[in-house]
């Protein structure tokens, strides 16, 4: 009866106690995510005093940080706050006040006769109303799971495409539903493609490629949440704003943890990622652009590494030296900047797609290993036999071609495998000039339903299963290549 006198005291008091009320200011001096290339840090950094950021490319990833304690808080949109409260557990909000914290979106583009039609479209559709429709059909009215179908303007296309570059990954600003993008500002692209006689065409990249793509003029404008800032401005040119924006903390918040287990979690993961919207349908587009890049990427490359091989085993220094310094140029640099620097750079005034600038990037990639792994196995056959050749009275090309060539084939083949296997994972960084491969798709539907994991790991699934089968496939052309050989 002592023990449990105390006991029940203590527990009075706690339920006594009241709710963990969260303010803007409890997470001063905290640990907040944010996602690259957005303002986020700033703020974190000059309101609410920091105590460190870490970097994130993604929204889902740095709610689920914050979720599982690697931050302690993170900032978006209140009205995304709201949103992700409800899909996530484990989170809550709180809002900035205004006259704390506000800002304004904008459109990019470097072309000031279109952002001065695009400046009249807003005072327009402001002066009508139309723009304070909009603003609340995608706010006070929004349901995340019933979104507004977008205006159709049968009319409109007359004048061509408005080509638009976007994240697309910002509910209810700009966000994949089903097979077309919606949100508050796909409805501003439209409505103003439709004034200007057009329809859009969406280039949709990672929000650290939008400028870049929107300066080299691959797109005539940008819309993806983007704020409009001092130093921004001095790099781009923005439009007039057309909403004022308000920010939200979020942060971990237990008593809204949930729960339910392994199988519930893989049945809410296949359901919410897959089936609603038909979003499967993303996933095996994005299969299909991987494998179709990869592929081409490998036949190119192939006839690049036999002509770079060819120069390498030449007696002649200076097309020797010119086949070595390709080699080391490409394995020297990054594919992801060697990507960048090909779409932004070399074929930025181009109309050239992204696709075969991909294409041209990995195929120049797989080209320098196939001739440093082919140069290299010729250097390994018997030179004995090379001689013996010539003794029985075969030319250099029909030595080359009956002893030497199937010889060094046989023995660059293993990595010749490890090579194609390697090409396929690296074609994961294209996402980075607009194309929407495997990879892609996945941050799209995690964009939409904010799940961290069953989309990775579904990604990782698909993958590894893909090069087990390639893997399997070129062990068997190896094998009958042996027997060939033996024989």
């Amino acid at each position: 009866m002592k023990k449990v006198i105390p006991l029940l005291i203590t527990l009075i008091i706690i339920s006594a106690s009241p709710v963990f009320a969260a303010e803007y200011e409890d997470f001063m001096d905290k640990k907040f995510a944010v996602v690259t290339g957005t303002i986020y840090d700033q703020i974190a950094n000059d309101l609410m005093n920091a105590s460190e950021t870490i970097y994130f490319n993604d929204p889902g990833s740095m709610f689920e940080a914050v979720k599982k304690g690697k931050a302690d808080a993170c900032m978006t949109e209140t009205m995304l706050a709201k949103i992700i409260c409800q899909k996530l557990g484990g989170l809550g909000s709180v809002s900035l006040p205004s006259d704390v914290y506000s800002n304004e979106l904008g459109a990019i583009s470097e072309n000031l006769e279109l952002l001065g039609q695009f400046d009249a479209f807003i005072d327009e559709i402001e002066g009508d109303g139309t723009l304070a429709e909009i603003n609340t059909r995608w706010t006070d009215d929004y349901d995340y799971r019933n979104p507004p179908e977008l205006p159709e303007f049968p009319e409109a296309g007359a004048n061509g495409e408005l080509i638009v570059a976007t994240q697309g990954m910002h509910e209810p600003f700009i966000f994949r539903s089903g097979d077309h993008y919606t949100g508050f500002e796909a409805e501003l692209a439209v409505r103003f493609a439709a004034n200007q006689g057009k329809t859009v065409k969406w280039e949709v990249m990672d929000f650290a490629g939008l400028i870049p793509y929107v300066v080299s003029g691959k797109a005539d404008m940008a819309l993806s949440n983007i704020t409009i800032t001092e130093e921004r401005e001095k790099q781009v040119h923005f439009s007039k704003p057309y909403v004022v924006q308000y920010l939200a903390v979020i942060y971990h918040d237990e008593s809204a943890a949930e729960g339910g287990g392994f199988l519930n979690w893989l049945k809410n993961g296949i359901d919410n990622n897959l089936i609603q919207e038909g979003r499967y349908k993303l996933v095996l587009d994005g299969l299909a652009v991987t494998l179709k890049i990869s592929l081409l990427s490998l036949l190119f490359g192939t006839i690049i590494g036999a002509v770079v091989c060819f120069l390498l085993t030449r007696r002649n220094r200076v097309v020797k030296r010119i086949a070595k310094l390709y080699c080391g140029l490409i394995h020297g640099t990054p594919e992801v900047t060697l990507l960048m620097v090909a779409y932004y750079i070399i074929f930025g005034n181009s109309d050239i797609t992204g696709y075969l600038v991909a294409v041209a990037s990995f195929s120049l990639v797989c080209g320098a290993s196939v001739a440093t792994g082919l140069s290299g196995a010729i250097d390994t056959v018997d030179k004995t036999e090379i001689e013996a050749a010539r003794a029985l009275g075969f030319s250099a090309v029909g030595t080359f071609m009956n002893v030497t060539l199937p010889q060094a084939v046989r023995r660059a083949l293993p990595g010749y495998t490890e090579g194609f296997v390697g090409l396929v994972k690296s074609t994961a960084i294209v996402g980075y000039i607009a194309i929407q491969d495997l990879t892609r798709a996945v941050d799209i539907i995690r964009s939409r339903t904010f799940d961290a994991y069953f989309p990775v790991i579904l990604s990782a699934v698909i993958y590894l299963a893909l090069t087990t089968l390639l893997i399997l496939l070129f062990k068997s052309i190896v094998n009958n290549v042996n027997k060939k050989v033996a024989l």
